[in-house]
């Protein structure tokens, strides 16, 4: 333990070397640093990450990485990218990164500085107060519509159109937040695959046979998390065994949605992408979104999460992550009033739905024409339907060993997905 506090230290101390070096460094690294007899005064970060972080004034951000693996992590030569050739003003620039080099290994990433953002909170929390506000709202609202269909298909088709006065009205506030990520992960996803002299970033074609090796990745990854789902049904709560006995009685509906995948018309092309996108990899600053932490998913293999997706993977990742923001600011506003949830629920899923609406119809209009998006509609609902569906299967087997109080959102969200109309779970 003595050993590893010592290389912690080690690596902090050359980071704090390199910190106070950059003044006569890189043009952007300089900027990023400032005035080099502005005090740079530390404070560690204490929320909880999969990372250590530590704040250098208002400028910089350090992240130690905790699992070190071979390999150049994916948020350095992700950020040096955006950082040089992109310059996306909602990225924060890379200031800078330590690589560990062994002869006879692969480099290692051990540590990543930033520049540091002043924001009002991540984009999770930010989006659960304005749910919190809705939801008070709501219980002054009349009864909410039913029969939302809930579809990939159905919002795609909503998405072309113009959002009805109704769901404005009460929607409201979040409509423009929504409307910003689409635009910005558009923005975001143009910028990945702009240059086709970088082999590393370089778009590339996906073939029928990397469609049908996606579709062998989704129906691998769908029967492992059915199989533990069908192992631990009898044992569930029994307000959730109803909709596990449900979900396991779609096997083949969700294997052939999954492996329809296979009939996308290949031509499109498959970038790099952020990974691992969620409400948690925003910052809420000055009313708009900044996009943090492309490290890709941790758990994930180095080599995985270096490797070129249709960036739909990201859409989908916020599409669920909405998902899950409607459903927890729920639970937790009806923690302490259980008899309101039935109330609300309907309006949960409403607000879901139409802010799921806003946030592809601005990402679509962004990214029209560009060479990842298929440009069959009945495609692009074919590949954004199974990358949803396949996300929240994960979900099912992460809510199985973590939160078994959270196993109705993916469950739920499963069957909805396969049938197009909301099915309420027992509060």
């Amino acid at each position: 333990m003595q050993g590893r506090r010592g290389f912690v230290l080690a690596v902090v101390c050359a980071i704090a070397a390199c910190i106070a070096a950059m003044a006569g460094g890189p043009e952007a690294a300089a900027e990023v640093r400032g005035a080099v007899d502005e005090p740079l005064v530390t404070r560690r970060v204490q929320t909880e990450q999969s990372n250590s972080s530590i704040i250098y004034g208002s400028r910089l951000i350090l992240k130690l990485i905790r699992r070190v693996e071979a390999g150049i992590n994916p948020d350095l030569d992700m950020g040096r990218y955006l950082t040089e050739k992109a310059a996306l003003p909602f990225v924060p620039p890379l200031a800078g990164g330590l690589t560990y080099h062994r002869p006879g290994t692969a480099p290692m990433t051990l540590a990543l500085l930033h520049g540091y953002v002043r924001s009002a909170g991540n984009g999770w929390d930010y989006t659960l107060d304005l749910l919190g506000r809705y939801y008070e709202q709501a219980l002054g609202f009349p009864e909410a519509s039913v029969g939302l269909d809930m579809s990939i298909q159905g919002m795609l088709e909503l998405a072309a159109g113009d959002m009805p006065e109704e769901a404005s009205t009460a929607v409201g506030t979040y409509l423009v937040p929504a409307e910003n990520l689409g635009q910005r992960t558009a923005v975001l996803h143009l910028a990945l695959a702009q240059d086709p002299a970088d082999a590393a970033f370089a778009p590339q074609p996906m073939t029928a046979a990397d469609l049908a090796a996606l579709a062998a990745d989704l129906c691998r990854h769908a029967e492992q998390g059915l199989e533990v789902l069908t192992q631990q049904a009898d044992a569930l709560p029994e307000p959730l065994r109803v909709p596990t006995y449900q979900v396991l009685a779609q096997r083949t509906a969700i294997l052939e949605r999954l492996d329809a995948v296979r009939t996308i018309a290949p031509g499109m092309t498959r970038i790099r992408c952020h990974g691992d996108y969620h409400l948690g990899q925003l910052l809420w600053c000055e009313n708009n979104f900044v996009i943090i932490d492309f490290e890709g998913e941790p758990m994930r293999p180095m080599a995985e999460r270096r490797r070129k997706h249709s960036p739909l993977k990201d859409v989908a990742g916020m599409l669920r992550s909405l998902s899950y923001a409607a459903y927890a600011a729920l639970l937790g506003f009806t923690r302490t009033r259980p008899e309101d949830f039935g109330r609300l629920e309907p309006w949960a899923l409403f607000w879901q739905h139409w802010v799921s609406v806003r946030f592809l119809r601005s990402y679509l209009a962004t990214a029209a024409g560009a060479s990842f998006v298929p440009p069959q509609r009945q495609d692009l609902a074919t590949l954004l339907d199974a990358l949803v569906l396949d996300k929240a299967l994960y979900e099912l087997h992460y809510e199985l060993n973590n939160r078994l109080d959270w196993l109705r959102i993916p469950l739920q969200s499963v069957l909805r997905l396969l049938e197009g109309a909301p099915q309420s779970p027992s509060p």
